[in-house]
Formats: C-alpha cells, structure tokens, sequence
C-alpha cells in the first residue's frame, strides 16, 4: 500500500496533507452546526488555522522568486477569486431556496450584493460567510508575495517583515473591515509557521518515520493534550472576528499543536480517497457547506434539537458536496478555478455576468451608503468612498478584460 507522506501521481501534491484538510473540514462543517458551545469553541482553536499551515507546507519561496507579480496576480485571480464569485452566486440560490420557498420570508438581495463585494458578514451579509476565508487567503497571498520580493527569500528577513506587521491584527482585534484585511498580518504568520514546520519535517523525515508505534502515539497524545490545555486557557479563537482569545500566542500555539498532532496520525494511516477528496476541493467546501447546512436545517429542523443530530448532518452535508464537485467538474470547471476546454457559450455567458455584476456591486453598494446618509455629513470620507469606488471599478474590470476570459474560453486549437 502506498504511504500517505507519499507524492501522488504527478508529483504535484502530498498526500497526507490532502487527507489532514479532508479531516479539518469535517471540523469546519461541525462549527458551524449547532454544536455544545464548549466543543464548538475547542474546534474553532484549530479549524481554520489549519488550512493556512496546510498553505505554508507547500508555499515554495524559490518558485515565488522566479514569477513576476503579473503572473502571480493572474494566478492568484483564477484559483481565488473567480470562484468566489460563482460560489457566491451559487449559494444566493440556496439561500433563496430556503427564505423565500421554504421559510416565506423576504429575501434581502441588495444585501447579498453588497455582502459579496464587502467580504465581511460582521459588516454587511454575505450569502456564504465562509468564504471570509478565500478573500483572506487571496491578500495574505499577495502581500506575502511582495514580502518574499522585498526579503530577496531570506527566511529571517521574512520573520523581521511578519514581526513589523503583526501588532497592526492584534491591535485591532474585534475591528471589522472589508475583507477582513487586518487579519491579513496573522494569516501571513500562519502561512509562515506553516512553512517552517515543513522544512523541520522535511528535515528530521527519516527519524520521525522510524518512530516506533508506542513513542509515535505518545508522541501525537502529547501534542494533542497540550494543544486542548492552551486552548482551555486562550479561549476562542476566530479569524472571522479576528479575535485571538487572551493571547495570540497561546492561540497560534493550540492550533499548532493540534494541527500537528493530527498531521503525524494522519501519516501513518491508510490514505482514504474520499478524504483526499474534499482536500483537493476545499475551496467549493469552504463556499457551499454553510447554505447546504441551512437548506438542511430548514426542511429538517428537528435535527436541531439533539447533538446526535449535529453529527449526523455532518456527515450528510459533508457527503451530499461529493457530487456537486463532481458536476463542477464535468460541466463547469470554472467555479473551481479550473480551466475548461468546451463548453464555449457557457463560458461567454459566465464572463458577461461577472462583467455586469463586477460593475454592478460596487455601485450599489455606493449609492445605498450616501443614501443611508454615512457619506453626505463628512466630506472626507465622501472623498475617499469615491476614490474607493473608482478603484474598486477600474480593479474589478481589469479582472474581467485580463483574467475572467482565460480560465472561460475554450482553448484555441493550432491547425494542422
């Protein structure tokens, strides 16, 4: 059997690491149930920071030097926010499915607009509040980017640049701002942390494999025993609050500690291949778990009412996402951020959509806010909103001239 800290075919991706995401988001989907409180608060020391070590094991600092901020910028757009946009759009339908047809309730859809463009539920209402994570992750990318640039790669230049723009989270915990950008900093100290562990392993490889079973379990016991202790004393983290409990460093600790501990079992283990899987697909996961659950929950509301039900409608919402990748896949590629090579009208008229609503949102959420009168009393930020705006307009049609149509049209074809 092949072990699970092997390369899969292609050399392009490490198993085990596949299968670790593939666990956390099982994690993800419980946090965002119903679930004990103190439970719940134990999940979210560890659920989301995951995914950025996850980011940092396999960020190669060497390729990032040989690409120029053009390229990476491109990249970036295709695997991010292309389909966050879709994934958004998609899941207004869920949540149209579930106001309008199930509950009769009035559906608030210049809100979800705004909410789309905003990125921050504390601020205005996103269809799917997950995907916080995806507009995170696109920044913290890109400023990382910048730093690796400015440092020339040198490791301990980074830590410097990270240490510089640290306090700029910290001291603004419970702030909330679009996108949440002043999570940007911690984000970046994860993706590091992330990078750093991998070189260690890396590293130290051959010994940790030759671990016996009982010093490897005592080993994974250890670190999981601490990473509860430290949480027990932080408290609740959460990046989308950007709040860090009572210390930051306590609460990056937890999440280590756990995040390793189920690194190393996970190592050791058969690799699963629906685990793989969702690790492969944790960004469609990440955007349409949380409307799923609310369908879920409105057409079987009594699976509310018992924790045994929250587990189960885990692993039912988890296992219902299967085929909706698969249909993704085979039928429109592009809201995973993949390329497609038919399917030529659909593919124009997803670029026309992302056009008019790339326009569309920034524009209504302009004018709801001079309406609502938080622009007209202070010329300043009047000022600011319009530099914004034009901003925000000129960037979102520069995606969709440069970027939207490559990963839509279909490849052109060299005649013989």
């Amino acid at each position: 059997m092949r072990p699970n800290n092997a390369l899969q075919s292609g050399g392009s991706r490490i198993v085990w690491i596949d299968q670790v995401k593939g666990i956390a988001f099982f994690f993800v989907i419980l946090g965002h149930l119903s679930l004990q409180p103190t439970l719940k608060s134990w999940v979210f020391s560890f659920h989301m920071p995951i995914f950025f070590f996850a980011t940092g094991c396999t960020y190669n600092i060497d390729k990032i030097l040989r690409t120029s901020f053009k390229d990476y910028l491109l990249k970036l757009s295709k695997r991010m926010l292309i389909p966050y946009v879709w994934m958004q759009l998609l899941s207004v339908v869920l949540r149209y499915l579930v106001f309008a047809r199930i509950k009769h309730k009035e559906v608030p859809m210049t809100a979800y607009l705004r909410g789309i463009f905003i990125g921050n539920n504390n601020l205005v209402e996103a269809p799917s509040n997950p995907l916080y994570f995806v507009l995170l992750l696109f920044l913290a990318e890109l400023v990382l980017f910048l730093l690796v640039r400015l440092s020339q790669g040198d490791r301990k230049k980074l830590a410097v640049f990270c240490g510089v723009l640290l306090p700029f989270s910290l001291l603004s915990q419970k702030v909330s701002l679009p996108w949440h950008i002043n999570a940007v900093p911690a984000v970046i100290a994860m993706i590091l942390l992330g990078h750093l562990l991998m070189q260690l392993y890396l590293r130290n490889r051959e010994t940790l494999e030759a671990l016996e079973p009982t010093v490897r379990f005592a080993l994974i016991g250890a670190l999981f025993s601490v990473g509860v202790l430290l949480w027990f004393f932080n408290g609740r983290f959460s990046l989308h609050g950007n709040k860090y409990g009572d210390d930051f460093l306590c609460a990056i600790a937890a999440a280590i500690c756990t995040s390793v501990a189920l690194a190393l079992a996970v190592m050791r283990l058969p690799p699963l291949r629906i685990l793989t899987f969702v690790g492969k697909n944790t960004l469609f996961y990440m955007g349409l778990h949380k409307p799923v659950i609310l369908v879920f929950e409105a057409l079987f509301p009594v699976w509310k009412e018992r924790q045994w039900f929250v587990w189960v409608t885990a692993v039912v919402v988890y296992l219902l996402l299967i085929p909706a990748v698969l249909l993704c896949e085979k039928f429109a590629p592009f809201v995973l951020g993949r390329e497609s090579s038919r399917n030529g009208v659909a593919a124009r008229v997803c670029e026309v959509l992302c056009v008019v609503g790339a326009t569309c949102v920034p524009y209504l959420f302009f004018v709801n806010h001079f309406r609502d009168g938080l622009l007209r009393s202070n010329l300043p930020l009047s000022l600011l909103a319009v530099l914004l705006y034009a901003a925000a307009v000129t960037g979102c049609w520069f995606l969709c001239k440069k970027v939207l149509r490559f990963p839509f049209l279909p490849k052109e074809e060299t005649a013989a």
